[in-house]
């Protein structure tokens, strides 16, 4: 049964420039508590949200000294009855327990970054990248109705990266830079089915394309002579429409690729797929990507040269950015005869958990990725029958600890009952 308790919280007023604090006692429940009886929250909830922790975060570091939090994570974030967040008072001795559980091991070690595992480091950046971590959290617990849009996951992964990876040229610099770049929730008036919608963007995307390579000049027919002249534009103006084009050419190519990979792995449609990546003929990532989906749709494939495929473009990760380039390289390794697939199917699956470059959005930890990726990982230990059942037992321990709702899902029920998993008090024990 759920129980709400008082909660001393912050209280930010601005004024101009500065932000004055006060306290108030509020009921409610730290956000990890109250995620647990409540997994399922609207979109319009999630943004709103996010939003308030941003501006809570601003305001805070404008209080007189511009002090840093330090301890933003799920426990640090009260929502109220009326469902708002707001930050605790850690100054409160009242909440010496909750303040004893920021500082446990595995708190710290998810939402502080590596250099600053005993809050030695009191910085804004350290509150950016616990924000981010809490934001991530909260996306990855949490089943969001309606679902994140691709566009929208995009745009939330971009957001927490420049949170997360401070070193990074393009990381925020402080609060203030996230709360003037905070994506927004689209909100669209019409209900367009998902299919009508890629169709219109894809019919968009190429009359842009085909657009963009009309030669612009302008031509008038000398009426006396009937010779036709050709007027060039103005150099002032070419050079606008050549600055235009540049600032839009990554934006519109990365576009395509999220478009090409959301018929792939929303979709299951390898055919489409490749047809959006043929329109980026220049491209030689965009090439790679059509030859394996063209692969991919024969009845008996080249094994040798899909590797090969996949290969290439795990190299060229870094040019791609986009948050579902590894599930697609998974996904082409899933369809290989070789004795080598799985083990680099199982590399890809823990980099995608684990790494930082790929966990910096919860696009990861969603439940529908999440759940399949550690599945797999347990369904491949628990098929081996040279790995020790007591290892498999220790194995799946840990895969539940870090995604504790996964013991609930369909998935994993098929999976306990094929090889009859059972918990003993803190064991796993696999028996078959």
């Amino acid at each position: 049964m759920e129980e709400k308790n008082s909660y001393n919280v912050l209280r930010l007023v601005l004024h101009g420039s500065r932000c004055y604090v006060s306290t108030d006692l509020i009921r409610g429940k730290p956000l990890i508590y109250w995620l647990k009886y409540h997994p399922v929250i609207s979109k319009e909830q999630l943004y709103q949200w996010m939003k308030e922790m941003v501006q809570s975060l601003e305001a805070f570091h404008k209080c007189q000294g511009s002090p840093n939090y330090q301890y933003i994570n799920p426990y640090s974030i009260i929502v109220s009855e009326d469902n708002q967040v707001f930050l605790l008072d850690l100054g409160n001795k009242k909440h010496e327990d909750l303040l004893h559980q920021m500082q446990r091991r595995m708190v710290r070690e998810h939402f502080l970054s590596p250099e600053n595992q005993y809050y030695q480091n009191n910085n804004q950046k350290e509150d950016l990248y616990s924000l981010g971590k809490t934001l991530q959290y909260l996306i990855a617990t949490s089943v969001i109705e309606p679902k994140l849009t691709r566009w929208e996951e995009e745009q939330l992964r971009k957001t927490i990266s420049k949170c997360l990876n401070k070193n990074s040229k393009k990381s925020y610099q402080n609060i203030q830079e996230l709360s003037e770049h905070f994506p927004k929730r689209k909100i669209s008036n019409h209900k367009q089915s998902k299919n009508q919608l890629l169709n219109v963007i894809l019919g968009i995307l190429c009359f842009v394309l085909l657009v963009g390579n009309v030669v612009l000049a302008t031509k008038t027919t000398d009426k006396e002579t009937g010779k036709e002249e050709v007027v060039q534009p103005e150099p002032k103006v070419e050079t606008k429409i050549e600055v235009i084009e540049k600032e839009l050419a990554e934006e519109e190519k990365q576009v395509f690729y999220d478009l090409a990979l959301c018929y792939l792995l929303d979709y299951n449609d390898p055919k489409r797929s490749m047809e959006v990546f043929q329109l980026l003929r220049e491209d030689m990532i965009a090439n790679d990507y059509a030859s394996l989906m063209s692969q991919i749709q024969l009845k008996t494939w080249d094994d040798s040269r899909i590797y090969e495929l996949l290969q290439s473009l795990e190299e060229k990760s870094d040019q791609i950015g986009n948050a579902g380039h590894y599930l697609a390289l998974i996904k082409g390794y899933e369809i290989l005869d070789l004795e080598y697939a799985n083990i680099e199917k199982e590399r890809l699956v823990k980099k995608c958990l684990y790494e930082e470059q790929c966990v910096s959005i919860p696009y990861w930890e969603e439940k529908q990725y999440g759940t399949s990726l550690r599945i797999w990982l347990m369904k491949m230990k628990c098929a081996d029958p040279s790995i020790p059942r007591e290892v498999c037992g220790k194995y799946i321990q840990e895969l539940l600890t870090e995604m504790p709702n996964l013991k609930e899902t369909r998935e994993f029920k098929v999976l306990q009952k094929e090889y009859e998993i059972t918990f003993e008090e803190d064991k796993v024990c696999v028996k078959k």
